[in-house]
């Protein structure tokens, strides 16, 4: 059966002309927002592979389920990276106050973890990495952060 998928090298919202602009915003509230809805589609996602796993049949091969893994994980990351970019940028443009995002810094760190989890599930699935490369973050997640920021991202 010939791979149809899109290539390994296929990226997803990373690459958005909205992505792009919303690294420049100068609205500290903008990027608050902004990062809060994404983690609230990382939480949809969460939920659908979540189910995805779920119905998994131990008698069956599952390639359409697993296939379904394929955009969850893509678009998954890209939005990773995006609120992690989205993050630095708000601790430059706030500079002291970053208590101001421990908000934020918590609810990543939970979508981190959760993402962890959900990668190495995906990396287990030999069908899923033959057709895309699976993410792997460390355990632990230390961004380019300025240096009091990141004594919060410890899991």
């Amino acid at each position: 059966m010939k791979n149809t998928y899109p290539s390994k090298q296929w990226s997803t919202a990373s690459q958005s002309p909205f992505i792009h602009s919303s690294l420049q915003c100068s609205d500290p509230n903008e990027g608050f927002e902004t990062i809060t809805e994404l983690c609230g589609l990382l939480d949809q996602i969460h939920a659908l592979q979540k189910l995805i796993f779920a119905h998994f049949q131990p008698t069956s091969n599952n390639e359409c389920r697993i296939a379904g893994l394929i955009p969850l994980v893509q678009e998954s990351y890209g939005i990773y990276k995006f609120i992690l970019s989205m993050l630095r940028a708000l601790a430059a443009l706030i500079g002291s106050a970053e208590d101001v995002l421990e908000p934020l810094v918590q609810r990543f760190n939970h979508q981190h973890r959760l993402l962890v989890n959900f990668y190495y599930e995906c990396s287990n699935l030999r069908y899923l990495t033959s057709l895309i490369s699976v993410p792997r973050l460390p355990q632990v997640h230390l961004p380019a952060l300025p240096l009091p920021l990141r004594s919060r991202f410890v899991s």
